[in-house]
């Protein structure tokens, strides 16, 4: 994700306009794939600490591994 991240800011940050701009535009296109780390990440810890019946932490894992996969 940090590299990801370092791309996609050199890419916007290259382009004409303002840093604020540049930071709007990274932001737009980070936002939702970030979202998916975090959220899986935490429902992971949530269910492993409470020892929730029947989640399967792998499963979740791929699930989130596969998204992240594809092309980007």
């Amino acid at each position: 994700m940090g590299i990801e991240d370092a791309v996609v800011l050199t890419e916007e940050v290259t382009k004409p306009g303002t840093f604020e701009d540049a930071i709007a535009r990274f932001m737009e296109r980070r936002w939702e794939r970030v979202k998916l780390v975090v959220e899986a990440s935490c429902n992971v810890a949530k269910n492993e600490v409470e020892h929730t019946p029947g989640f399967d932490a792998a499963a979740e894992i791929r699930r989130t591994s596969t998204v992240l996969a594809e092309a980007y």
